[in-house]
């Protein structure tokens, strides 16, 4: 019964955390977003799907780059039989 209740605890835990960061991102955008069209007085310009699929793809690549050197120096540690 403890490790269920360990368990269900822990799944708590893992998604009240990722929808308290997701609210917290989002209201800091709404919040930004907002002050710069009132205090700068710039009008929302948001950004197009070419311009959001462009910065998802650059994340992408600086991650396989990142895998690629950890995965580099995982094989210099191997040494041949």
């Amino acid at each position: 019964m403890f490790v269920f209740q360990f368990i269900l605890y822990n799944l708590f835990v893992i998604l009240w955390r990722t929808t308290t960061v997701a609210v917290s991102a989002t209201a800091r955008k709404l919040a930004t977003i907002l002050w710069n069209m009132h205090y700068k007085n710039q009008h929302y310009n948001p950004p197009t799907i070419y311009e959001y699929l462009d910065q998802k793809r650059n994340r992408k690549v600086i991650e396989l780059q990142k895998q690629i050197a950890n995965l580099d120096a995982r094989m210099s540690d191997i040494k041949p039989a």
